[in-house]
C-alpha cells in the first residue's frame, strides 16, 4: 500500500453500503442536561486529482461522562476498507483517536471487542446494539499502545430445552417476574430508568422531561420493539433483558441489566426466564452474551456448554 502522508482524515461517514449495519451506527444514547454525549464518524481516505475518493479506515467514537465522573472515550466499530497495510491504517485511526482525547480532556480510552470468536456471530455485534466486527488485528495494536484488559464477557449457546432444565435443576424461575410493557414510551422509560441506577451501565444520565417526550425516530421503534425489551422484578428488584432474533430462526440475548447488584441466583434466573420465553417462539438456537460471573460461567462449563465468543474491556488511562 502506498505511504498514508497524503491521506486525509475527516470526521465524516464512508459510504454505508461499507458499513454492516450502518442504520444502527449510532447506539442508542439519550442527550440529556448533564452529559450530552459526543460522536465522532473518523475516517481516512485518499482523493485522486480526478475526484476519485479511496476509502481506506474508518473508527466510530463515544465521549461520555461515567458515573464514576470520568470523562470517556469508546472506541467501537474499527474497520480497515483494504488488507494491505491494515495495520498503518489502524495506526493511523488510534493516533486520530488519541489526538481527540487530548484535545477533549478525557480521562480513559475504552475499548471492548472480540479476542475469540467460534462459529457464527450473530446480530448484535455488542450490547449498545451497533456493529462491532471480529478485529483481532485492531485489538492487537491497541495492545501494543498501552491499552490494559481490564475485563472479560463470554457468549453461549444453547441448542435446545435440555440445557435449560439442566440450569433449571440449580436455580429456581420462581423467585422472578417477567413481562412485557406494552406501551413504547412507558417501555423506553422503564428501561432508562434501569439503566440510571445500574452499576453494569457506565453511562452517568440526567434525562430530561422534553427529551422523554420526543416521538421516538425508527432506529429507537426498532431498538425498543416490545417482544424484544423483557422486564424483570422481584420487590424493589427491577431488571431489563434486551434480546434480538435472525432471520434464520436464531435469537441472541445481548444485554441484561438490574438497577442493583445482584447474585448469581437472580441473574441466573433471570436468564433462564427469558431463555424459555424465547425457545418457546420456535427458536431453534439461542446465543447469551455478556457474561462475566464466575459463579455463571461454572454453571454452563458443568452442564457442558462452552464458550462461543469471548470478548474483552480494554481502557487506557490518558
Amino acid at each position: 500500500m502506498d505511504t498514508l502522508e497524503d491521506a486525509k482524515v475527516e470526521f465524516l461517514l464512508p459510504p454505508l453500503r461499507r458499513l454492516t449495519h450502518a442504520p444502527n451506527i449510532a447506539p442508542f444514547l439519550v442527550s440529556n442536561s448533564q452529559n450530552s454525549p459526543q460522536r465522532f464518524p473518523i475516517t481516512i481516505f485518499k482523493r485522486s486529482q480526478e475526484g476519485t475518493i479511496e476509502w481506506l479506515g474508518f473508527v466510530f467514537c463515544i465521549l461520555y461522562t461515567s458515573k464514576e465522573d470520568r470523562r470517556t472515550l469508546r472506541i467501537t466499530y474499527p474497520i480497515s476498507f483494504s488488507d494491505k497495510g491494515r495495520f498503518a491504517i489502524y495506526q493511523r485511526l488510534i493516533n486520530e483517536v488519541e489526538r481527540i482525547a487530548s484535545a477533549s480532556n478525557v480521562d480513559i480510552l475504552e475499548y471492548e471487542g472480540y479476542s475469540m470468536v467460534k462459529g457464527e456471530l450473530l446480530f448484535p455485534y455488542s450490547e449498545d446494539f451497533f456493529g462491532n466486527e471480529y478485529n483481532p488485528d485492531f485489538l492487537a495494536e491497541l495492545k501494543s499502545q498501552g491499552f490494559e484488559t481490564i475485563g472479560k464477557k463470554a457468549s453461549y449457546q444453547l441448542d435446545g430445552n435440555t440445557q435449560i432444565d439442566q440450569m433449571s435443576l440449580r436455580s429456581s424461575t420462581k423467585c422472578i417476574d417477567i413481562h412485557t410493557e406494552p406501551d413504547l414510551f412507558a417501555r423506553r422509560i422503564k428501561y432508562l430508568q434501569i439503566c440510571l441506577k445500574s452499576p453494569d451501565y457506565p453511562e452517568l444520565m440526567d434525562i430530561s422531561e422534553k427529551a422523554l417526550k420526543q416521538p421516538p425516530d425508527i432506529v429507537e421503534r426498532a431498538y425498543f420493539q416490545e417482544d424484544h425489551v423483557f422486564f424483570l422484578k422481584k420487590n424493589d428488584l427491577e431488571g431489563c433483558v434486551r434480546w434480538a432474533p435472525t432471520a434464520d430462526n436464531k435469537a441472541k440475548i445481548f444485554r441484561i441489566l438490574f438497577n442493583q447488584r445482584v447474585d448469581d441466583s437472580i441473574l441466573l434466573a433471570g436468564i433462564l426466564k427469558s431463555s424459555e420465553k424465547i425457545l418457546t417462539r420456535g427458536v431453534s438456537s439461542l446465543q447469551i452474551s455478556g457474561i462475566s460471573s464466575r459463579g455463571i460461567i461454572d454453571i454452563f462449563e458443568e452442564i457442558g456448554l462452552e464458550p462461543i465468543q469471548i470478548e474483552l474491556k480494554l481502557h487506557k488511562q490518558i
